[in-house]
């Protein structure tokens, strides 16, 4: 984003273990659609943790 080249992003907390600094997750970022491979993969994931998280 164009913003990446004005400003440090914020860092925001994904998991207790896990930091994240993008502009992705701030509230005024564009909304987009995650792609299907990700969310299928997140899915994967949390049914092999056994968690919803």
């Amino acid at each position: 984003m164009e913003i990446d080249f004005e400003e440090q992003p914020p860092m925001f907390r994904i998991s207790d273990t896990h930091y994240a600094a993008t502009w992705l997750l701030h509230p005024d970022a564009p909304k987009v659609e995650m792609p299907a491979v990700i969310t299928e993969r997140i899915a994967r994931m949390k049914k092999k943790a056994g968690g919803d998280e």
